[in-house]
């Protein structure tokens, strides 16, 4: 995940609502049409309506994913490692959050990627 997935993985950052999306600089940001709700911003403080510092446009301050699914294989006998990184760069303003709940492992084979849960 990254902070340019509206652009980089369709269909997966969902919630939030349709319009300019990112900061004004020097001109109106582009239009996002990926939006389905924002139920699940509830209470996250992403979910509150406002005009932001450095934007332009009067609209929720965040947005998200929602709930996605991650998997996997792993042979038996292989080494794996799993890294959760986030990281806050280059401005004193705007942050990032995960929300990592209900972790399992499996034994059941599955199709490798990702997928809205």
């Amino acid at each position: 995940m990254g902070v340019n997935l509206v652009s980089a993985a369709d269909g997966l950052f969902t919630q939030c609502t349709d319009g300019p999306v990112g900061q004004c600089v020097d001109n109106t940001p582009p239009n996002y049409t990926g939006c389905t709700a924002t139920n699940e911003l509830a209470g996250t403080g992403m979910q509150i309506v406002g005009n932001t510092l450095n934007s332009c446009v009067n609209a929720m301050y965040g947005g998200g994913t929602g709930w996605l699914q991650m998997s996997g294989n792993v042979e038996p006998g292989e080494v794996m490692t799993i890294s959760f990184v986030i990281w806050d760069t280059s401005d004193p303003i705007l942050d990032s959050v995960v929300l990592l709940d209900d972790f399992v492992w499996s034994v059941t084979p599955s199709e490798p990627g990702v997928q809205p849960g």
